[in-house]
């Protein structure tokens, strides 16, 4: 079907393939970008805003939600680009009010400051 669309539409699936390598170094490149600007960023909004808008984006969400639907010591997720392990009681300790709720799904959970 995706051949057939190509080929209506006068490409080959060479200039997809193309296309999509094109999109994901512009994909790479932005984020590549967005990480060196943490400085910049961190100079505009403050240090702890900047930290919690970092974690937030870059939690491996798997290891967020078993970390909140766990009960004891094993509240940790890990941020998916430095490979770190970040204890949650951090982040609570940073906003002093954060806490873990449901978000509607059985298996969701944010931090509310």
């Amino acid at each position: 079907m995706y051949e057939e669309w190509l080929k209506e539409a006068g490409r080959t699936p060479r200039e997809l393939e193309d296309a999509e390598a094109e999109a994901s170094a512009q994909v790479d490149r932005a984020a590549v970008e967005a990480l060196e600007s943490r400085e910049q960023v961190r100079r505009m909004i403050g240090e702890r805003a900047e930290k919690l808008g970092y974690l937030n984006c870059a939690m491996d969400r798997a290891t967020f939600d078993a970390a909140a639907e766990e009960n004891g010591e094993t509240y940790h997720f890990v941020d998916r680009i430095t490979r770190e392990i970040i204890d949650v009681r951090m982040i609570v300790a940073m906003n002093q009010v954060a806490i873990l709720i449901p978000s509607g799904r059985s298996k969701m959970f944010m931090i509310v400051v």
